[in-house]
């Protein structure tokens, strides 16, 4: 409004003095463009903040000078670094464990190292893992873990919508909370902010559920309103562990149909690496309402490494707020080390330049490339925006499937039969950039067959995508898609 305040009266109120007004906006569009390309930040940002100064100068500093210097991320991250200081303790890297991989698993170790060295996470030998190829299968299997719990149990979900699968889950820690069970449960304001409201908070803490919402939505401006917390994680007394792509809403598990069918996954893991899990819904619930009180009741189980084990894992989470794409990176490195294939399974296709080149290179170096997008989208500006990688990614060599039954909400990547990530990370902006995330990346185990498998069984229901295609799209189509990819990093 201040950007249009400020041309109407140049045009119409100032008259002479207007080009003294232009010739301001003009200064400040140079020294915005000279203070993103002197900043360490992907290029693809640097483009879109130059078009945005460009266009609307007033406005453009005016972002950037809120997003670059709000004072609300800063004090995100002392709380956030403060609550890891209290966890980590309990989940330093296991120095056996360390030796062993450095010296029979080199592939694995640079990963191991970077994931250790930038956010702290612990390399674990896999006890057991388990993939769920579908909401269906994967909530069947919570339920009946839920229901064994006699400590606590930690619930962290980026959408939580009222239905049957709601309704199923809070029945039992409405028991579990009456048996003297533990429950912490975190939603994100945005995520859910249709679903639930003050009345429905103040109904889970009278029955014993102890709730906390992530960065409700604040009637002022602040960059950390842009930070959402997209993470999925179930904690079952410190000894199981969920994660993947699915809510807690009907459209994840086919109870109600949203874009056709629903196609998700799932992982749940024993043991040691649990820990992880635990220690990263205890940050965040930390840092959203630091206390003093320490943590060791929820890790009172002792985990030894086996001998015997079904390969590794690294869990690990990623922030927005620490400059470190650890998410991207690591999808980078599987990508780069690839040998026969990559699939990947995402909902969304908005890369960046480092991400588009890695797939490219790949592809151009004779590892099998494929990508399973959705074939019905729940976002037309989404899709219009994968739809412009399309030519490039084909053109290398990628080979782009789409899911015809419906809607493709899994978030995996899995590469020559040995590496894998199940998780919560996109590949666009917003999961790369822009969220709280978190993952599990498993190396050599069993379960990984499960997950290549799932990839081959989803391609014999998908659509192959050719060049001539996206050719028969209308011009006006792959205009908006064009111009939508210029701001996609802003978005």
């Amino acid at each position: 409004m201040f950007q249009i305040s400020f041309f109407v009266s140049g045009a119409f109120w100032l008259q002479e003095y207007a080009k003294y007004f232009y010739g301001v906006s003009t200064v400040l569009s140079l020294f915005g463009v000279i203070y993103v390309l002197n900043r360490d930040v992907n290029n693809s940002f640097k483009i879109s903040w130059i078009i945005l100064f460009a266009l609307f100068p007033i406005m453009g500093i005016l972002l950037s000078f809120l997003i670059h210097s709000n004072s609300m991320s800063k004090r995100q991250w002392i709380k956030l670094d403060n609550s890891v200081k209290k966890t980590y303790k309990y989940y330093k890297q296991n120095s056996e464990v360390a030796n062993r991989i450095k010296v029979d698993e080199p592939e694995l170790f640079s990963c191991s190292n970077y994931l250790n060295k930038i956010g702290g996470f612990s390399t674990y030998a896999c006890e057991k893992a388990e993939y769920f190829d579908s909401g269906e299968a994967f909530f069947e299997e919570l339920i009946k873990q839920l229901s064994k719990a006699n400590k606590y149990i930690f619930i962290e979900s980026y959408i939580v919508s009222k239905g049957y699968f709601y309704d199923k889950v809070i029945s039992i820690l409405r028991k579990k909370a009456k048996e003297g069970v533990i429950i912490k449960f975190i939603y994100d304001g945005i995520g859910t902010i249709a679903q639930f409201d003050k009345e429905d908070i103040t109904y889970l803490r009278n029955e014993g559920i102890d709730c906390r919402v992530f960065e409700p939505l604040k009637p002022f401006l602040s960059s950390s309103q842009n930070n959402r917390d997209h993470r999925k994680i179930f904690v079952i007394d410190g000894t199981t562990a969920f994660t993947g792509g699915v809510n807690i809403a009907d459209e994840y598990i086919n109870k109600i149909n949203r874009f056709g069918h629903w196609k998700d996954s799932a992982i749940m893991i024993k043991g040691a690496s649990v820990v992880s899990f635990t220690a990263m819904f205890l940050q965040l619930w930390d840092m959203m309402d630091p206390n003093d009180s320490d943590y060791n009741e929820f890790f009172i189980v002792e985990h030894k490494q086996p001998e015997l084990h079904d390969g590794y894992i690294i869990p690990y989470c990623d922030n927005p707020i620490d400059n470190e794409p650890i998410g991207k990176n690591v999808y980078l490195q599987i990508i780069n080390t690839a040998n026969n294939y990559v699939h990947i399974m995402t909902p969304y296709l908005i890369l960046d330049d480092d991400m588009l080149s890695s797939l490219k290179l790949a592809a151009k170096r004779g590892v099998d490339v494929k990508i399973i997008m959705p074939g019905i989208p729940d976002k037309w500006y989404a899709y219009l925006l994968a739809k412009t990688f399309y030519p490039e990614l084909i053109s290398s060599g990628v080979r782009i499937y789409e899911y015809t039954p419906g809607f493709v909400h899994s978030k995996i990547m899995v590469s020559d039969g040995i590496k894998a990530v199940v998780g919560t990370i996109n590949l666009d902006f917003r999961s790369l950039y822009h969220h709280y995330e978190c993952a599990a990346f498993l190396y050599k185990s069993s379960v990984i067959k499960d997950i290549s498998s799932d990839c081959e069984q989803t391609l014999k229901k998908c659509t192959k995508i050719f060049i001539e295609d996206y050719k028969r799209l209308s011009v006006i189509t792959r205009g908006i898609g064009r111009i939508l990819r210029i701001l996609a990093p802003l978005m």
